[in-house]
């Protein structure tokens, strides 16, 4: 095994985070979460470095976004990312479902990391810049979502999707046996209208 040498291509360069403890389950488990923001880091923020997930969801960053300010230094990776989230923005507000190329079927929480990857940069870092580049497209997205995806009668979110594909939501939950399409889990974090 001497002849294999292995490197580490990532947009991280070093962990700032480190953590260590006597049960062995918890030290792999935080290995794991090291390694796949790693490979998960490269240019953009990608789901599955493995196959072919190396889009630039943005879901997974958005709900990744503050677990990656605390392992490692990112604001210029989510400053980056973020500039080009704004750069596809839709002309009424929406941000993509996948940065830098844009498309994508996410829904609310996809375009969310435009609003949490200026937040978690600003809690983390102190960083001000980040969030008073974005403050417009920040503000339009918000728009957005209260003019398209707020029932003004409930005050509930709800979703203008097509029945095939759905808002993404909770996609993998287990609690909806009644899904016929494996993409359209139960969204736990919106209600429907379809």
């Amino acid at each position: 095994m001497k002849a294999v040498k292995g490197i580490v291509l990532s947009s991280v360069h070093k962990l700032s985070s480190y953590y260590e403890t006597s049960e062995t389950k918890i030290n792999k488990l935080w290995g794991n979460i090291t390694w796949s923001t790693y490979g998960n880091f490269l240019s953009i923020p990608t789901d599955c470095p493995q196959r072919n997930e190396r889009l630039g969801w943005t879901g997974d960053v958005s709900v990744f976004s503050r677990t990656a300010t605390y392992l490692a230094e990112v604001p210029q990776f989510l400053r980056r990312y973020i500039r080009s989230m704004r750069d596809i923005q839709r002309e009424d507000g929406r941000f993509p479902d996948i940065a830098p190329l844009g498309g994508g079927f996410g829904g609310v929480l996809w375009g969310s990391v435009g609003i949490t990857a200026p937040w978690e940069c600003y809690q983390q870092y102190g960083d001000k810049v980040l969030p008073a580049e974005h403050y417009d497209a920040m503000k339009h997205y918000i728009s957005y979502i209260l003019e398209k995806t707020i029932d003004p009668e409930t005050n509930l979110l709800v979703r203008h999707r097509a029945k095939v594909w759905s808002d993404l939501g909770d996609w993998l939950g287990l609690e909806d046996k009644k899904t016929t399409n494996r993409f359209c889990g139960k969204p736990i974090l919106s209600t429907t209208s379809i």
